[in-house]
């Protein structure tokens, strides 16, 4: 018998709409999700443990850029898919440049989610 290992996300946003949002979007796709407020306590989990995906809200441009750089330079989360929360900024161009594989625009929607994750 083969068990399939649950996929695990790690969240970081201090936004309670948006951690709502995205929480009931990954726990629908059986997705774990570990939440973060805080840049700080993320990055240490990114040393700590695999993650499969690696979400930044880009509110914190500061502390989004500092969990990404974490993620691409620890062992266990090389390979991670990332994605920031972006806010568009006017002319529709989002804020982030961080290296991020996919981006998610504020206001978050679950349909937009679903189909990005």
């Amino acid at each position: 018998m083969i068990f399939a290992m649950p996929f695990n996300s790690l969240l970081l946003s201090k936004d309670s709409e948006t951690v709502q949002i995205l929480g009931r979007v990954l726990k629908d796709l059986e997705i774990r999700v570990e939440h973060c407020t805080e840049p700080f306590n993320a990055a240490k989990l990114i040393m700590d443990q695999h993650f499969d995906a690696i979400i930044v809200d880009c509110d914190d441009a500061q502390g989004a850029a500092w969990v990404l750089q974490g993620a691409r330079t620890a062992a266990a989360n090389k390979t991670a898919l990332t994605i920031a929360i972006v806010q568009d900024q006017p002319g529709g161009h989002p804020v982030s440049k961080l290296g991020e594989n996919f981006a998610l625009h504020k206001p978050i929607v679950a349909s937009q989610a679903e189909s990005t994750l």
